[in-house]
């Protein structure tokens, strides 16, 4: 890890707390788990989190929206928490108490975000939002032997649903399954029937990409089971290119940003989400809420689980990665403003945060760089 981002990394212990940008513990009101993981993925994205804020007043007040952009806001106490709950469920057309999955939860959300009853002329913004999550793939129909290519036909999604096979290990094979295609009925003019072959092409991503794990089958007895292999993924760089409709086409890198993950068979159990907020990891369970280690974020990705084997991924987010950072430049937390804020409180914890002196050192130049910057002194 470099000098820059071991500061911004210790740093974030101090100022996220401080400045209230850790994540708000969410109550489990009952099999709530997979809502609450969901949303705390979501509020951990700062372009959507931005747009919702600014945004609030074009939904109904009785809508999850609503309530969910004054959660984002931190103006919730306990009685809005468990309404916006409510609202999940209704959200979903469930009854409220009943066992969902998050990935579904999260595409009901996105939906009703995007396709919500706004006042004429608000396309723009509609627009906006779409732009954030959208995905848009190509694909194609084939049957060498009788010469038929057919037409790309264009699909645009919010989520890409990967399917898992049993003997995955890693999510690059779950994206092969993905664009690889499948064999499909198509039936020839002559009226006969063959199996062609289907293939995906990315053509277009945007900020963020949300990947759902599809780790739910059907065993031979017909039962719908849970398949439970470790799935190890990239937490930066996720390989997309060679995926791309147009390999000259610059799709970008994409980091990991949210991970959600379950414990338990298809019927039930519980999940806990994982999310990045500046350059510090988060572990969200209902109301624990507890910063991580990077080291110990990479170890999960690397062992495809999370506090025990038993938590597995099932929906992975990826933000598209800038160029390299300036620290004042690209953490919101890590402003001028913050750090002067900061450096006046004169946190007599910096130097403890880290056994060596010279990057205790550097953290406290930081601050007073940032303050002399703001208070006009040389």
């Amino acid at each position: 890890m470099n000098t820059t981002i071991k500061v911004i990394s210790t740093l974030s212990f101090i100022i996220l707390p401080l400045m209230g940008m850790e994540p708000q513990g969410l109550k489990n009101i009952g099999n709530s788990c997979f809502m609450n993981a969901a949303m705390q993925c979501l509020a951990a994205l700062p372009d959507f989190k931005r747009f919702l804020a600014g945004s609030s007043d074009l939904y109904n007040p009785e809508s999850f929206a609503a309530a969910f952009s004054a959660f984002l806001q931190h103006q919730t106490d306990e009685f809005r928490l468990q309404d916006i709950g409510m609202r999940g469920w209704s959200l979903m057309k469930k009854d409220p108490g009943t066992t969902q999955d998050a990935d579904e939860f999260l595409g009901h959300v996105l939906d009703q975000l995007i396709a919500a009853n706004w006042p004429e002329g608000f396309e723009r913004p509609r627009r906006r939002l779409a732009r954030l999550f959208s995905i848009k793939t190509s694909s194609s129909l084939s049957y060498p032997a009788e010469g038929l290519y057919g037409t790309n036909q264009i699909d645009r999604h919010l989520s890409l649903n990967l399917p898992v096979h049993p003997d995955d290990i890693h999510i690059s094979q779950c994206l092969h399954h993905f664009f690889e295609g499948d064999k499909v009925d198509y039936t020839l003019r002559t009226g006969r029937k063959i199996k062609a072959d289907t293939r995906v092409s990315l053509d277009m991503t945007s900020k963020y990409l949300i990947l759902n794990l599809k780790r739910k089958v059907r065993n031979p007895e017909g039962s719908m089971v849970r398949l439970l292999n470790a799935l190890a993924f990239p937490l930066k760089n996720l390989p997309l290119h060679d995926y791309c409709l147009d390999p000259a086409k610059k799709l970008g890198n994409y980091d990991a940003c949210g991970i959600i993950m379950h414990a338990g068979g298809a019927d039930g159990g519980h999940y806990v989400a994982y999310v990045k907020v500046g350059q510090q990891w988060f572990y969200c369970n209902d109301t624990l809420v507890a910063m991580i280690p990077h080291e110990e974020v990479i170890k999960l990705v690397n062992r495809g689980y999370g506090e025990n084997e038993h938590f597995l991924a099932t929906t992975l987010i990826y933000e598209r990665s800038s160029e390299p950072y300036a620290l004042l430049e690209v953490e919101p937390w890590a402003s001028p403003a913050v750090l002067k804020k900061a450096y006046e409180r004169k946190l007599p914890t910096v130097a403890n945060l880290t056994r060596d002196s010279a990057l205790a050192e550097e953290i406290v130049e930081v601050l007073k760089d940032a303050y002399n910057q703001l208070s006009g002194n040389d």
